[in-house]
């Protein structure tokens, strides 16, 4: 599906030109250019039922919830003690650009904490492996 094709310079500056290879303008490579398909998330689980069964979609779970748990313990509870910092009493709310900046500080702080789980298990459920790149039997063997 690749063409090789070399440039042509024109005469006028800034002109390029682009040629492509004999070979490939031939009457028998002429025709309906094939499209990729575009595969959607119902397909791939579809196609991961099919090949690895129900546990082929829980892959990885223990590897979310171990940045997942973390996370809201460190969120929530953060989130609420930054934003009521401020209240005089518990029935008022807050005004919104405080709550704003509390979920924003608290967010940041939890995704920091648990940022090395998260490469973990981008790690242990990423799709398509490189080359060089390792596979892993777990949780343990990845950290």
């Amino acid at each position: 599906s690749q063409q090789f094709v070399s440039r042509v310079h024109c005469s006028t500056p800034g002109c390029k030109l682009v040629a492509v290879s004999p070979v490939l303008t031939r009457a028998y490579n002429v025709g309906p250019a094939v499209l990729p398909r575009r595969i959607s998330a119902t397909q791939i689980a579809v196609e991961l039922l099919h090949a690895q069964g129900i546990k082929g979609l829980y892959k990885g779970l223990g590897a979310t919830l171990l940045r997942d748990v973390p996370f809201s313990i460190i969120y929530f509870p953060l989130f609420d003690h930054l934003n009521k910092a401020k209240q005089d009493s518990l029935e008022e709310r807050a005004p919104f650009f405080h709550s704003f900046l509390a979920g924003c500080v608290a967010g940041s702080v939890a995704a920091v904490s648990v940022n090395p789980c998260d490469v973990i298990k981008t790690r242990l459920q990423a799709m398509g492996k490189g080359r060089n790149e390792e596979n892993y039997n777990g949780i343990r063997d990845c950290a």
